[in-house]
């Protein structure tokens, strides 16, 4: 009984192992890849197109459990776990905070070419703080 109880435990060892290994994995050029980032409430998705471009599309939301926002505590370090901090655009779908909460500090962890988003509720403070951010670092910004 003790052996197999070993066995159980070593091969569900070496399954975490190949699951933690494979879950991060560098970019891929030639490769479409969609990364889901598990952003609490809310969405955030790494697109890697095949000439090697990165699209983020929503950055998750503000105010998460830690005091971090997800553009800071799940965003970012999953691109840098793909071993780039570079976003060819960011793509914001509208403007709530589950979707936008983390674009602020995700312009200040990143270097963004470009963000596009749809011009709405373009006073509110979410949108105001990463247009600002956008502006003092000479980001491209377009409406949709």
């Amino acid at each position: 009984m003790r052996r197999v109880l070993a066995v159980v435990c070593l091969l569900s060892l070496f399954g975490l192992f190949l699951f933690v290994l494979t879950s991060t994995r560098p970019l891929t050029p030639g490769v479409l890849r969609f990364t889901f980032l598990d952003v609490g409430q809310g969405d955030s998705v790494i697109v890697q197109t095949p000439s090697g471009r990165i699209v983020v599309i929503d950055t998750g939301n503000l105010g998460r459990q830690n005091g971090e926002d997800a553009g800071q505590s799940v965003v970012a370090p999953a691109l840098r776990r793909m071993g780039t901090n570079h976003i060819d655009l960011l793509f914001l779908t509208h403007p709530h905070a589950d979707h936008i909460g983390g674009a602020k500090s995700l312009l200040e962890l990143c270097d963004v070419d470009l963000i596009i988003d749809n011009g709405q509720d373009s006073a509110s403070p979410l949108v105001l703080s990463y247009l600002q951010k956008a502006k003092e670092r000479n980001i491209l910004y377009r409406v949709a």
